[in-house]
């Protein structure tokens, strides 16, 4: 569980980053954290579930 929520974190900061050095508007720092830890909130429960769902069916582990 502390796997998957390091992750998120770490995807939240890259994703961050990677937003805001394109943009670099002082004024919008903030919307765009918030921008970005709503997507992976949503993001990263979705990608994970079908994963397990999608590797269980396999028969590979």
């Amino acid at each position: 569980m502390y796997i998957l929520l390091l992750a998120l974190l770490f995807t939240i900061l890259v994703e961050f980053l990677v937003i805001w050095i394109f943009l670099r508007k002082k004024q919008k720092t903030v919307l765009i954290l918030f921008c970005t830890i709503l997507v992976n909130c949503f993001t990263l429960p979705l990608a994970t579930y079908t994963y397990k769902l999608y590797h269980s069916g396999s028969g590979a582990g």
